[in-house]
């Protein structure tokens, strides 16, 4: 993790599931902890990922409502681009922490 942290590349080959949860995990700012209590964690960083994909799918919804009604335009591609870009890379987060709590059962 520490080569991670300086920017070092790691083969791909050495980087387990719970390694890449570990990482993800510490990123959100969580220090190591008991098996209870990284598992609190755990269920914590995927409410938190839950309510950023709610907004983000929100902020879509309004963007592309204010964009028909009031301007009359269509939906810009970039919108929508982004939009999905950011929505996947949450779901992939997700997924990482559910293998991660899987992994701890």
């Amino acid at each position: 993790m520490l080569e991670l942290m300086q920017g070092r590349r790691i083969p791909a080959e050495t980087v387990r599931h719970t390694e890449a949860a570990e990482v993800l995990t510490d990123i959100l700012g969580m220090a190591k902890h008991t098996r209870a209590d990284k598992r609190s964690h755990l269920k914590q960083a995927d409410r938190f990922l839950s309510r950023l994909l709610e907004a983000i799918g929100l902020l879509f919804l309004l963007c592309s409502v204010y964009c028909r009604t009031q301007l009359q335009t269509p939906i810009p591609l970039w919108l929508t681009i982004s939009a999905l870009v950011l929505a996947a890379a949450v779901l992939l987060a997700k997924c990482v922490l559910h293998r991660a709590v899987g992994n701890q059962t």
